[in-house]
């Protein structure tokens, strides 16, 4: 039982140093991403904007990337480490482990709500000029 539990606790280690890493990278390219539109349109109000992946499709694909990246989808770096911490935590420490999870499905929600309102319907582009 103690080397199931030293091994669980290896694979939950090793999960976190590669969340480390990969939500580095995530979480920089997300602020990017925020900082293009802002930059562009002078507000990040999300009623302002819309429908930016026809005009900016490879912007939207890459936005899209970074943020399925960040949620742990498969196939995608955070995957791979939240897979090794849940696993590895789920035995020693359930009960912090299931909502660890639950947090990231309302996570899943919240910003594929953002993606949805951000990248389609009618295009919106806000205009600086005009708030001045």
């Amino acid at each position: 039982m103690a080397q199931a539990d030293e091994q669980a606790r290896t694979i939950a280690v090793t999960g976190a140093m590669v969340q480390i890493v990969s939500h580095a990278l995530l979480t920089g390219s997300l602020f990017l991403f925020t900082g293009v539109p802002f930059s562009r349109g002078g507000t990040h109000a999300f009623n302002r904007w819309g429908g930016l992946a026809r005009p900016a499709p490879i912007f939207a694909a890459a936005l899209g990337v970074a943020a399925f990246g960040s949620l742990g989808l498969p196939g995608l770096s955070a995957f791979i480490a939240e897979f090794q911490i849940f696993t590895g935590s789920l035995q020693a420490a359930p009960v912090p482990t299931v909502i660890a999870v639950t947090g990231i499905v309302v996570t899943v929600g919240l910003f594929l709500l953002a993606l949805q309102r951000l990248l389609t319907g009618k295009t919106q582009v806000p205009n600086p000029a005009e708030d001045r």
